[in-house]
C-alpha cells in the first residue's frame, strides 16, 4: 500500500516539476497562460488518475462486504448498532415532541385562553409504521375558562400548525 502511495505522490512531483520547467521555457506571456492550462489539466488528470481505477472496478476487493450470513463475532457488534439505532430515534423523537410543543404553545399565547396552555404532542414512535414521527394527537391544558369561540379558535390553530385533523387535538380545563 505505502508503495503504491509513494508511486502516486512520485509521479505528481514529476508532471508538477517538467511542467514548471515548460513554464520557464516558453517566452511569450500569451503562451505561458495556455501551458499553465495545459500543465494544469495533465497535473490534473494525473491526481484523478487513481480514481478512476478504482470507479472502474466497482469498489471490488478491499471495500466490499461479504455476502451470506453475518460472522459470528459481528453478532454483538450489530446488535450494539441497532440498540444505540433505537436510543438516538428516541432522543430525536423527545425532541422533536418539545420543540413543537413549544412551537404550538408560543402559537397559542397570542390567542385569548392560549396564554400559558401546558401543550402536549403525541408522535407515532413505531419504527416499522408508516406514521413514524407523524403527530398523532395533542392535549391542551388551560387554566381559564374559554368560551366555545375561544376553545375552537385554540383547536383550529393548533391542527393548522401541526397539520392535523381538528379532531386530534384535545382541550382539557377552562
Amino acid at each position: 500500500m505505502m508503495g503504491l502511495i509513494e508511486t502516486y505522490l512520485r509521479n505528481i512531483l514529476i508532471v508538477a516539476v517538467i511542467g514548471s520547467l515548460l513554464e520557464l521555457l516558453v517566452p511569450n506571456h500569451e503562451n505561458k497562460k495556455v501551458v499553465r492550462l495545459v500543465v494544469g489539466l495533465v497535473l490534473l488528470l494525473s491526481m484523478l488518475h487513481p480514481l478512476v481505477g478504482i470507479l472502474k472496478s466497482g469498489m471490488q476487493g478491499a471495500f466490499s462486504i461479504p455476502n451470506g450470513p453475518v460472522p459470528q463475532e459481528w453478532a454483538g457488534l450489530m446488535a450494539e448498532g441497532e440498540s444505540l439505532l433505537r436510543y438516538n430515534q428516541s432522543g430525536m423523537l423527545n425532541q422533536y415532541q418539545s420543540a413543537l410543543e413549544n412551537q404550538v404553545s408560543q402559537n397559542l399565547s397570542s390567542l385569548p385562553g392560549g396564554k400559558g396552555a401546558i401543550v402536549t404532542v403525541t408522535v407515532d414512535q413505531n419504527p416499522s409504521s408508516d406514521t413514524f414521527g407523524r403527530v398523532s394527537s395533542v392535549t391542551l391544558r388551560v387554566k381559564s375558562p374559554l368560551t366555545s369561540i375561544e376553545r375552537t379558535a385554540l383547536v383550529q390553530q393548533t391542527a393548522t400548525t401541526l397539520g392535523i385533523p381538528l379532531n386530534n387535538v384535545t382541550v382539557f380545563g377552562g
